[in-house]
């Protein structure tokens, strides 16, 4: 299930008696979990607490509240190493009191579980999954909607890049840009520019794109700013390493047929970044992206071993890289 189906039993104040919530987005792991149990009396475990324990607490009737939230943090229920005590937990999903939510947050969920399942069963298991691009992007016009504030689907767009698409980012951003315009209605793509500070790792990417489009200055420009803006050589060089070595297995997975969403679990990427990629690998041929590896982890040694200025050694790279 998806995050859709959480917020549809909030909206009606239905609530399931178990929730799991887990996923790559933690951002709507925290909020989702904070959601279910607003205005509930709560009880809190985290780590490998005692089932018995948790089993106490979500018997308990509530106390201020008409029904009481038990929330479970990185109990490991759910993967493998407490067997005996996720069949206890297993078994008691069917006797949970009307009064009680019971509420697991977990980072490593083994499907295949017997409490997995009983849990999608009784009540929702659910995949807080990032959002695609135009998903979040509407999210951030609904965030601003709140502040009495509008953005264009455009800006709201250089806004996600700008903050590497991290939703515990934007909400800052966010913030920052309503507090900026004052009582100005309208968020602009000038005001991003103004205020927001891109990621190193997006600014590496538009670096990237710069050069396969053989936009040499607008590279160089860039570069000049990341340096500016006090970046390492190195550092630079080591993103420009890795979005490479992202862009080679991209491109190879995609000649091999695989989906992107196997590439994105194999390669621990969010699946807009695979997108990324493959617009980006369409650019250099396998060789191509070969010869560039093989010239960063040149570079790098040259640096290290004094042969070769920093900020020198890396222009020369983007420059030979210009298509």
């Amino acid at each position: 299930m998806d995050v859709k189906t959480v917020q549809k039993d909030i909206d009606a104040r239905q609530l399931k008696q178990v929730y799991l919530l887990y996923g790559e987005e933690r951002y709507l792991v925290t909020h989702y979990a904070a959601a279910l149990g607003e205005g509930l009396d709560k009880d809190v475990f985290d780590g490998a607490a005692p089932v018995a324990q948790i089993i106490l607490a979500a018997d308990a009737f509530p106390f201020m509240a008409h029904k009481r939230a038990v929330y479970v943090r990185d109990s490991r229920l759910f993967a493998t190493g407490r067997k005996a005590d996720t069949e206890q937990m297993a078994d008691y999903l069917t006797k949970i009191p009307e009064e009680t939510v019971l509420i697991f947050i977990e980072s490593d969920v083994d499907k295949r579980t017997r409490l997995y399942k009983k849990t999608a069963e009784l009540g929702r298991a659910i995949d807080c999954a990032p959002l695609s691009p135009p998903e979040l992007s509407r999210w951030v016009a609904k965030q601003f909607g709140k502040k009495d504030k509008s953005i264009s689907p455009a800006a709201a767009e250089q806004l996600t890049r700008s903050a590497a698409h991290s939703m515990t980012a934007l909400e800052g951003e966010i913030a920052k840009l309503a507090a900026y315009v004052g009582t100005r209605p309208g968020i602009t793509p000038e005001d991003i520019t103004a205020l927001c500070t891109p990621t190193l790792q997006t600014r590496i990417f538009d670096l990237l794109a710069a050069m396969g489009k053989g936009k040499a200055g607008q590279a160089l420009s860039l570069y000049a700013n990341m340096l500016h803006m006090k970046e390492q050589p190195l550092m630079i060089l080591a993103m420009l390493i890795r979005q490479f070595r992202i862009l080679l297995l991209c491109k190879c997975a995609n000649e091999k047929k695989h989906t992107k969403p196997q590439m994105a679990k194999a390669f621990g990427l969010r699946p807009f970044m695979v997108d990324e990629a493959l617009t980006q690998a369409r650019r250099y041929t396998t060789t191509r992206l070969l010869h560039a590896l093989a010239d960063c982890q040149d570079t790098d040694l040259r640096i290290k071993t004094g042969r070769v200025d920093g900020a020198m050694g890396v222009e020369l790279l983007i420059v030979k890289y210009v298509d």
